[in-house]
């Protein structure tokens, strides 16, 4: 299946055009779907992580940008949606060193993040700069910053 650039929403993220996927676009791309003749890598991971933000609220949206452009193809992004603007996250699981709690969280300074943005280093620090969430269950300091954790 091919896919267009036009068949998608169109927004800037840190200064470099993102893809925001539908999940049907999500689904196409699970399956090997193209878009302008170029392949997303690592779509295998997509059905991982359509598992994984099921009922996620705020919603998290998969975004395809070219963030590693000597690598060729579109590169997943996932994005947190904060009111009227995106912010660039990794996914993952999280545990309380203080009361064992674990849960999905939404990190926002992850390294490769901002690959591809227009300024980098200015868009990772605006990531350090994000309030972050405590633990849902003891108020402790989580151990990686967090913009969102489920609870």
């Amino acid at each position: 299946m091919q896919l267009s650039i036009k068949d998608f929403r169109n927004i800037e993220v840190d200064g470099e055009l993102v893809l925001l996927s539908s999940m049907d676009q999500v689904n196409a791309i699970a399956a090997g779907a193209l878009i302008e003749a170029k392949p997303v890598v690592r779509n295998a991971e997509i059905i991982t992580w359509k598992e994984f933000i099921s009922g996620i609220e705020p919603p998290v949206f998969l975004g395809l940008h070219c963030g590693f452009p000597l690598r060729g193809g579109w590169w997943p992004i996932y994005l947190l949606q904060q009111e009227q603007s995106y912010i660039r996250v990794h996914l993952e699981r999280i545990v309380c060193e203080s009361c064992g709690w674990s849960g999905r969280s939404a990190n926002p300074v992850v390294g490769q993040l901002y690959d591809g943005s227009a300024d980098p280093v200015y868009a990772r620090q605006r990531g350090f700069a994000l309030p972050t969430i405590k633990c849902q269950k003891c108020s402790s300091k989580l151990p990686r910053p967090s913009v969102w954790v489920e609870g």
